[in-house]
């Protein structure tokens, strides 16, 4: 009796193991393809954003925010309509969908924000008209953002940066921004930042498993900021990219 309660045991146990371990790596390719689908839709946007229309002066255009004094005799880009239709794109993402916080186009004088938040007023505290200096020339210097890729080994996609979690000081919401440079002829024209929630992964893993039966979970030591840049960033597809995500073992 003993013998086949014990049997049975191990039989069941290797029937969950099997079905855990299919389930994890779907798990695992699922926020691969996603972030990857993520990096073709801001692929797409640049194309796009390269042949928007060009307007002078400083007519107003929908989402945009002046961060300099601009003449009427500069050139500004119109891509409000590029940029909606990429944060619509991005919200279709499946891991970041209900989890996109802000979407930032920024120019050397101007940005484009979705949605716009009192506190970008502060923005032009960043700003230093003597010398020229805006608050995109303020994130370049932050994230350290090659501006010519001209002598530079470096992909487009090795050239962004992930940053956080972090705390945004006016909302308390918990945050990982990628900031991901948009170049023409190798030389850098703006840079698109995208505030994502910190908890989408955990609600990504937890609908995962309310859709397939499954108990996964996050690792404990957990780098996810890593995570997307190296998902991103690789140049291979065949590469293998750490995902930290395991099986609860307190079920077994």
């Amino acid at each position: 009796m003993i013998k086949n309660l014990i049997f049975l045991y191990l039989i069941s146990f290797l029937i969950t193991s099997s079905f855990l371990t299919i389930k994890i790596e779907k798990l695992k390719n699922e926020i691969e393809q996603s972030f990857r689908y993520l990096s073709d839709s801001i692929y797409r946007y640049q194309i796009n954003t390269i042949n928007s229309k060009v307007i002078y002066g400083t007519k107003e255009i929908e989402n945009i925010l002046y961060l300099t004094k601009v003449k009427n005799d500069e050139t500004v880009k119109d891509i409000s309509e590029n940029f909606s239709n990429f944060i619509l794109d991005s919200r279709r993402n499946e891991i970041v969908s209900g989890n996109i916080w802000t979407v930032a186009n920024i120019y050397p004088k101007y940005m484009f924000v979705e949605p716009y938040r009192k506190a970008y007023e502060r923005i032009h505290e960043h700003t230093d008209t003597d010398n020229e200096r805006s608050y995109f020339d303020y994130l370049v210097g932050l994230e350290n953002i090659e501006v010519n890729l001209e002598k530079s080994n470096l992909s487009i996609y090795e050239t962004m940066k992930v940053y956080g979690p972090y705390t945004e000081s006016d909302t308390n919401e918990e945050l990982i921004t990628i900031y991901y440079p948009l170049y023409v002829n190798r030389k850098i024209q703006s840079i698109l930042l995208l505030d994502i929630k910190y908890g989408f992964f955990d609600e990504f893993i937890i609908n995962f498993n309310k859709r397939n039966f499954s108990v996964i979970k996050k690792e404990d030591d957990i780098n996810i900021s890593q995570m997307i840049f190296d998902i991103i960033a690789k140049n291979n597809y065949n590469d293998k990219i750490h995902i930290p995500v395991e099986i609860e073992k307190s079920i077994f």
